[in-house]
């Protein structure tokens, strides 16, 4: 069994201030929307042009510093929130108080929200780098490089004073971008408080804290008291998800996307989780699929996605497509390292030794890798090179 990427389980770990602080506004008891008219025309010889480049720049080095402070400097809160309300269930008449309310007494916890949004990913190890700026879109994705892959879409746009300013974010395994998230829970808390139903109430505050919980009796306990608000919401149900491979259950984790499954099998937002979904039960060919549908309806070719999909291939022994998209990784981004790991081993398996070797090279030159022959014949899948004297002998001298 593949076990799930470190940050497919760190994505979890700020639920609870989410879902905790979406449910403290009583006001009245699909993808994130751009602005076109931001994006920038091109300056000569710098694409998409040298603000909107340097903003990314920016914006990079404050993931990679981790100063979560200053990014949430740079959100526009008072956006972000009014897209939440109007994007959730509260009634039309209700929705400029809760506007307000939200800005006036809620805005500590929205911020801590962000910045919880922003660590969702982040690993001791793992950085980021801009892997696409779409400026007719008004948006950045960030890779981050790690032990597995993950991707934040960041939205923005270009203030009176031209200062650019970020108005949503998108960590793709969270399916939804944080505002239609908040959304979702502003529109659970309204109808629960609507009813009067204060077990329901009483379980909805339980949610933050479950969410972050390794009990799993627990989370079972709160989320199946709120089973028939689940049959109809799909972010409550993706929120039990969640939650459970926050606790370490994958097999409950698996259980409880396919019932999201039936429902969201076509989303473009889904894709990226059903691909993981996939790979934890080793079926490589539907995780395969969903990746290249994500592939497809992002139009993001990075080396990232193309070297993961080659990774699949490879676990499908399609060797000669993963060598295939291993090159046009490398051709993306000639310093993005797993694809040359990637391509080494299914040059091997088709035995395209020289060329496999001289891959190594390429990894102990650009990237400084030390090879080891006991660690090799360890590793298990260096078995022809190591047959080969010359390859040996150049162990021993390297």
């Amino acid at each position: 069994m593949i076990l799930s990427a470190k940050w497919l389980i760190k994505h979890c770990s700020t639920l609870g201030v989410l879902t905790l602080s979406l449910f403290v506004v009583g006001c009245a008891t699909q993808s994130a929307s751009t602005n076109s008219a931001t994006a920038e025309t091109d300056i000569a010889g710098e694409y998409p042009s040298r603000p909107i480049n340097e903003f990314a720049k920016q914006l990079r080095d404050l993931l990679n510093l981790r100063n979560t402070d200053k990014i949430v400097d740079m959100v526009d809160m008072k956006e972000l929130l009014d897209k939440a309300v109007d994007r959730s269930d509260l009634p039309v008449a209700f929705r400029p108080s809760a506007k307000s309310r939200l800005i006036e007494t809620q805005l500590p916890n929205y911020r801590a929200i962000v910045a919880g949004s922003l660590l969702n990913m982040q690993t001791e190890a793992g950085y980021y780098e801009i892997a696409s700026i779409a400026p007719e879109q008004s948006q950045i994705t960030y890779r981050l490089d790690d032990e597995a892959l993950g991707y934040l879409t960041v939205y923005y746009r270009r203030d009176a004073s031209g200062e650019y300013r970020i108005t949503d974010l998108h960590n793709w395994l969270s399916v939804y971008d944080l505002s239609y998230r908040i959304a979702q829970g502003l529109s659970l808390s309204y109808r629960i408080n609507l009813q009067g139903n204060r077990a329901k109430q009483a379980l909805l505050l339980q949610l933050g804290k479950v969410s972050k919980s390794d009990d799993v009796a627990e989370i079972h306990r709160v989320f199946e008291g709120l089973a028939d608000e689940r049959r109809n919401d799909d972010y409550l149900q993706l929120l039990y998800a969640e939650s459970l491979l926050n606790a370490g259950d994958l097999a409950g984790f698996v259980e409880q996307t396919a019932v999201l499954n039936e429902r969201l099998g076509t989303s473009p937002n889904y894709q990226w989780l059903l691909y993981y979904r996939n790979l934890n039960l080793e079926n490589y060919q539907a995780a395969a699929e969903h990746l290249q549908a994500q592939i497809e309806q992002t139009g993001l070719k990075d080396a990232g996605v193309l070297d993961e999909l080659a990774r699949i291939k490879l676990l499908s022994e399609q060797y000669d497509e993963a060598i295939r998209l291993s090159y046009e990784a490398i051709l993306s981004d000639s310093y993005y390292e797993p694809s040359y790991s990637t391509l080494t081993f299914a040059l091997i398996k088709t035995d395209r030794l020289d060329t496999a070797w001289e891959t190594l090279k390429v990894l102990k030159e650009r990237f400084s890798y030390e090879f080891d022959e006991a660690a090799l014949r360890e590793n298990g899948r260096f078995g022809p090179l190591l047959e080969r004297e010359d390859f040996r002998n150049w162990l021993k001298q390297s």
